[in-house]
């Protein structure tokens, strides 16, 4: 699933990432040239600056996150609940729930208006969300869990997001009957040393340019019964894909997935764990509808990891 190098160069706690590192598109598909790893569009989020005071039904909150290089950022709420509206418009983040955190439901509720993320965990243990709607605006993300953060989202839906849902820096999230639609990058994003079990979910980007499932930089992930729609043109990062697994040698169990109408149904790059095609359809993984190819398993040229990783 495209190409890009991380979180606009600072780690930014809501940022994104996919890496293709030169292989991951099809440098066998006629007339598609292989992918090189691209910044992510949103880089100009470390310009933003930081209103003072907050405005009218934000507070302040320290994010845990040392790579944002701001002081503060804003917030509408804080704890769980259930049964309500939640509109954070003004507010950086609409729910945020930092390492102090335990034990925290958020249920049949629904989150909307925050700039950046509508919620995020940094840190907060056992945050089960359920049984509700995130409507990001096309911000960042609807929901992430970072920095050893963990929990479930389970029979909720996310629409309007840049990415869906997405965990980071050590996260370890249950991902069950979801409904994500519209994203601009990625339904689900697993990076960087996190673990996650995508399991049920059913992502339709028919309408847009988001890719479907990625598990990459590190990370373990169980992807099962993911169905993941695409609109068969090209992201601003490269090629459309339905599931994406590579770099820095993720550990991938997928099984039992959809996809349908991107550019590229699979696309694995130096993923020992799927060491080739065969092993893809072998665990009865279907593509259909590809417009350029539907499995693709780069195992050859593989840069070495970074050091230290």
């Amino acid at each position: 699933m495209q190409g890009s190098i991380l979180r606009a160069a600072a780690f930014l706690s809501a940022g994104l990432l996919l890496v293709s590192c030169g292989g991951g598109g099809s440098s066998s598909a006629p007339g598609v040239a292989p992918m090189a790893p691209l910044a992510p569009a949103a880089g100009s989020r470390r310009t933003e600056s930081v209103v003072f005071p907050p405005p009218p039904g934000c507070t302040y909150i320290a994010t845990v996150n040392p790579a944002t290089h701001f002081p503060t950022r804003s917030a509408a709420r804080f704890t769980g609940g259930e049964h309500f509206n939640l509109d954070a418009t003004g507010c950086d983040y609409g729910i945020y729930l930092g390492p102090n955190v335990k034990h925290a439901e958020i249920e049949d509720a629904r989150v909307h208006g925050a700039g950046r993320i509508q919620i995020i965990t940094e840190g907060a243990q056992d945050v089960e969300i359920s049984r509700t709607a995130v409507d990001d605006g096309g911000k960042i993300a609807g929901i992430e869990f970072t920095y050893d953060s963990t929990g479930s989202v389970e029979r909720s839906y996310v629409t309007n997001a840049e990415t869906g849902v997405e965990v980071i820096f050590g996260g370890h999230v249950r991902f069950g009957e979801l409904y994500i639609t519209n994203t601009s990058f990625l339904g689900v994003n697993v990076l960087e040393n996190a673990n996650a079990v995508v399991e049920d979910v059913y992502i339709d980007n028919s309408m847009n340019v988001g890719s479907g499932v990625a598990v990459q930089l590190g990370s373990k992930g169980v992807v099962r019964n993911v169905t993941a729609i695409g609109a068969g043109k090209p992201t601003a990062f490269g090629p459309q894909f339905g599931f994406f697994f590579g770099y820095r040698n993720p550990n991938v169990e997928s099984k039992h997935n959809t996809a349908i109408g991107n550019q590229y149904g699979f696309g694995v790059y130096c993923v020992t764990s799927i060491p080739s095609v065969d092993e893809l359809t072998d665990e009865h993984n279907r593509a259909r509808d590809r417009t350029i190819k539907n499995f693709d398993v780069q195992t050859s040229n593989c840069a070495p990891p970074p050091p230290g990783t």
